[in-house]
């Protein structure tokens, strides 16, 4: 994991995984040439103490607020989908300005 702060469980960061030469991967023109070369994949991840990852969102949903904070909105759709009522949620952030939350009930 990138930007891991070490072995504390629960705590993020992206995920990395290493080619192996000559791999070709979705996405990528080239294949690696290199086995040292580690690949971002763009995840974002948590481990907890056990040691089991766990992806949460990709780089690019990141919700930063106007102070600069991360939203973790992993947390708040977990916490909508945690309610009886509530079949799946999702949070999406839109034009730097909103935040649109879709929730589907259970009926």
């Amino acid at each position: 994991l990138s930007n891991w702060k070490g072995n504390n469980s629960n705590e993020s960061g992206e995920l990395c995984i290493k080619a192996i030469k000559g791999s070709k991967f979705l996405g990528y023109e080239t294949p690696f040439e290199e086995e040292l070369e580690w690949i971002e994949t763009g995840d974002i991840v948590t481990k907890d103490e056990d040691g089991i990852i766990e992806i949460i969102t990709n780089k690019e949903d990141l919700i930063v607020d106007s102070s600069g904070q991360l939203v973790e909105h992993w947390i708040l759709e977990k916490a909508l989908c945690s309610h009886n009522e509530v079949k799946g949620a999702q949070v999406i952030y839109f034009c730097r300005f909103f935040v649109f939350l879709f929730i589907n009930i259970n009926v």
